[in-house]
Parts: structure tokens; sequence; C-alpha cells
């Protein structure tokens, strides 16, 4: 099973920063359509495997944080080869870093 995280924007302008900011970071993000089942301001959010960071999500979003990227939601999934399965919440929006400030 493979463990991926897609991270749902507010604005089409967050998460284009966001893509930018990560990729200038040499994380391996891609932007794709919101899925249906994800209900989020912005059509546009950031996909990306969990085994292919090293960092983690944590420091990511520190990051997103740290440069005023305002994020909706993360969600995550696990998938199994050859099967589709539906996005859950993993965290809640800009709540979820409270006390983080840097």
């Amino acid at each position: 099973m493979k463990r991926e995280y897609l991270l749902a924007f507010h604005s089409t302008h967050h998460a284009i920063a966001g893509e930018q900011i990560l990729k200038e970071k040499d994380y391996p993000v891609g932007i794709i359509p919101t899925p249906r089942e994800i209900t989020a301001s912005c059509g546009l959010s950031l996909r990306w495997d969990a085994e292919a960071i090293a960092a983690g999500k944590d420091e990511m979003l520190k990051l997103l944080q740290k440069k005023h990227v305002e994020w909706a939601g993360l969600y995550t999934r696990c998938r199994e080869e050859g099967k589709n399965s539906l996005w859950t919440l993993a965290e809640n929006a800009e709540k979820s870093l409270q006390g983080d400030d840097e």
C-alpha cells in the first residue's frame, strides 16, 4: 500500500504559491485538480507520496505557514495497486499548527 497526502486550498493563488515554495525546496509535490469528494474553495490541490518526502508533512506545513500560505485541509489515503480509495481528512486547516509561531 502507498500512502498519499493531498493539501486543499482556499484559493488558487495559495495553491500555486504553495507549489512554488515547496518545489524550490525540492519537495516532490504535484498540483492536481481537487477531487470531487473534497469540499474546498479552490479547484487546485497539492499531492505527494508520503515515502517520497523524508522531512515529512509537518516540516512542509510549517514552511507554508512561515510563508503565509493558507490551506483548507490536509487529506490522506492509502492506495493499493490498481485500486483507488477516497481521501479522508487528516488535519483541519489553519488550526493544526497553532502554537508554532516562528
